[in-house]
């Protein structure tokens, strides 16, 4: 995928993640959720309607959850079916146990409610299984395709990193950011000026979200090292895209220290003028050792050039 092209659906996903930011009655288990309490809501309320709409809420229960194993009929079919194949079975039992518990939800009484504990961990599960055995075709097919499949699976794995990171700035983090501020106007109500408070928890969103920011700058950056990398492994393109990819990590590596070092000084030098502070230590070490991670895999192929090109002098 193209950068340009990669920019352009990330400014499109842009808009929807302030949306669902702003969307006060937005929540990450909201994600969780969808769309399988709202489908056992709806056959909950189908089955109920009528003795006609019971038999469809069955049909339409049993249907969704043999999609699995009819997906797995048609790899037998085509004798493609593998050992990772068998989480298909897993997944079907899953889903009718997971559906059963959301149309049913008074045969399972919960403290916090079926939606909060059945509907979360069941959720969970589905997935879990689901990316489980999508990650496990990925590898095999990995494994049989070559440096080319590889190469290009790469590129798309590395477009999902940069939605995931867009996501995470613009919905979650700045959900997060509009919360607290909501809050802190309605616990103070003594009238005093609160701009510095909210100052402060603008600085801390800032702070939370840099180190995506820089991760999101960093796989922008790399795309070009894979493009060079299909053209020619040891030219002079790649060796300059990797020195280029290797600085901004360090510098990203550098901004993210020092920015949590800067606000928390901040914060203890305004004392009590604020009045929301967050004395923390944040270090976050994912992201710390993903851009490490890619800092020493341009370091590693700018001295393979170097190996090679001495190599070639040699002969």
């Amino acid at each position: 995928m193209k950068r340009k092209l990669l920019l352009v659906l990330l400014a499109a996903q842009l808009p929807v993640c302030i949306g669902l930011a702003c969307w006060e009655q937005f929540d990450a288990l909201t994600i969780a959720f969808f769309p399988w309490v709202k489908l056992g809501e709806g056959l909950r309320g189908l089955s109920l309607s009528s003795a006609g709409g019971n038999i469809a809420a069955i049909l339409l229960y049993a249907g969704i959850c043999l999609l699995p194993l009819a997906y797995l009929g048609y790899r037998s079919l085509q004798k493609r079916v593998r050992i990772e194949d068998g989480l298909l079975a897993l997944l079907c039992a899953v889903l009718f146990a997971h559906l059963y518990m959301l149309i049913n939800p008074g045969l399972f009484p919960s403290p916090l409610g079926v939606e909060e504990m059945s509907g979360m961990a069941g959720s969970m599960v589905v997935y879990s299984v689901a990316l489980g055995y999508a990650l496990l075709r990925v590898l095999r097919a990995i494994k049989a395709g070559g440096t080319d499949f590889l190469l290009h699976s790469l590129k798309i794995l590395l477009a999902l990193l940069c939605a995931l990171f867009v996501f995470c700035v613009f919905t979650l983090e700045l959900s997060g950011l509009l919360t607290q501020l909501r809050t802190l106007t309605q616990t103070n109500t003594d009238g005093a000026d609160l701009g510095l408070s909210r100052l402060f928890l603008l600085l801390q969103y800032l702070v939370r979200v840099l180190p995506y920011a820089w991760n999101l700058a960093a796989l922008l950056w790399a795309i070009p090292c894979i493009r060079a990398l299909e053209r020619s492994p040891y030219g002079e393109a790649l060796a300059q895209a990797l020195r280029r990819l290797g600085a901004l990590c360090r510098l990203a590596v550098q901004s993210i220290l020092l920015s949590q070092i800067g606000l928390h000084t901040l914060q203890f030098a305004l004392g009590m003028r604020v009045r929301t502070v967050s004395y923390h230590m944040f270090v976050p070490l994912s992201s710390l050792l993903f851009l490490l991670g890619l800092l020493l895999f341009s370091a590693y192929f700018e001295r393979v050039r170097q190996w090679k090109a001495e190599h070639d002098l040699f002969i």
